[in-house]
């Protein structure tokens, strides 16, 4: 994630790095372990045990997020911390360890002067002090949740389908759809919930006991796992499964427009992105091709770095990718 002149990145297992943009040297990196976040005591009662994950995972796949002023960061392990943009801790708080025999990778989410961190609960923390403000039961996935407006109210949405007001965490609707392992698609209105098997829903225009979430369509692109979190672009949902075979949703139908396999070599958790008048798709292995959005597919370019399975981050003429090994910035 960008703030400014600043990148900031992860490393394993509780490391936030943050890097100078225009030539990539670490400007500083603070790690946020147990005994940062707890007292002695704590500690002692909860225990330094880890909770489980998965070496694809890791305990360092969430994102970063910024205001600008502020980065917060989110690791598997339970902890949360806020830094300025200098590297001094404002605040570091253990919120509940994961449960999930694979590990926890829902990146925190940032509205307004709250963030939220979804491992077990929903949990929403005060932005400025780390403090809580409001603890909602609900589903475990290991796509992030989403923001969105119903009317004039900002609201969170969960991978599982359950609709939050932001404000107080009063629930608006439970299990609109689900998805297993990426993050709903939030535009115009609409929630995406993009997998074999996916809805579009439209939101409420306002908040109300009787208003209920409009399913506006329902598709079944391949059937597989889809790691990767789709993107839309023009009328167009691109989402892609594990295998790296791509398809392509028309936003007003469902209907879908093709299908192409890509032939990524690898593993696809990348998320596709739009940047630059073109689409990105990239697997494990370190390829990635570039294709022009639209109907019918056309490739423009295929390209290899070492592995990795980060989603890149575009910033003017410049792309950044966090390999298993090195941070990249490819320019034009």
């Amino acid at each position: 994630v960008i703030a400014g002149d600043r990148l900031f990145v992860c490393s394993e297992r509780t490391t936030l790095v943050c890097v100078n943009l225009a030539d990539g040297k670490i400007l500083w990196q603070k790690t946020n372990d147990y005994a940062d976040a707890m007292t002695p005591e704590e500690r002692a009662k909860l225990k330094e045990n880890l909770p489980p994950t998965h070496e694809t995972n890791g305990y360092s796949s969430p994102t970063p997020v910024t205001n600008g002023r502020n980065v917060y960061v989110l690791f598997g392990t339970g902890t949360v911390a806020c830094y300025d943009l200098d590297g001094n801790r404002k605040w570091i708080k253990f919120v509940e360890k994961s449960t999930e025999g694979w590990g926890h990778s829902a990146s925190p989410l940032l509205v307004g002067d709250k963030l939220f961190v979804h491992i077990i609960d929903l949990v929403a923390l005060n932005a400025e002090t780390g403090e809580v403000r409001w603890r909602q039961k609900c589903q475990t996935g290991w796509g992030s949740p989403a923001h969105a407006k119903v009317g004039d109210t900002d609201v969170v949405i969960t991978p599982k389908g359950d609709i939050f007001k932001a404000a107080d965490g009063s629930v608006l609707a439970r299990n609109v759809s689900t998805l297993e392992y990426c993050t709903p698609l939030v535009q115009d209105g609409v929630a995406y919930f993009i997998e074999h098997g996916g809805k579009a829903v439209k939101l409420p225009d306002k908040t109300g006991p009787e208003v209920k979430p409009q399913v506006l369509w329902e598709t079944k692109p391949a059937k597989e796992r889809y790691y990767a979190s789709p993107v839309c672009h023009d009328g167009l949902i691109y989402a892609i499964q594990q295998q790296g075979l791509l398809s392509v949703i028309d936003a007003a139908t469902g209907t879908v427009v093709y299908e192409q396999k890509l032939n990524l070599d690898g593993t696809v958790f990348t998320s596709l992105a739009f940047a630059g008048g073109y689409v990105f798709a990239s697997g494990e292995r370190g390829m990635t091709v570039v294709f022009k959005p639209g109907r019918k597919y056309e490739e423009v370019s295929r390209n290899s770095l070492e592995p990795f399975r980060s989603s890149p981050v575009f910033a003017g003429k410049r792309m950044y990718v966090r390999g298993m090994k090195n941070l990249y910035c490819i320019g034009q």
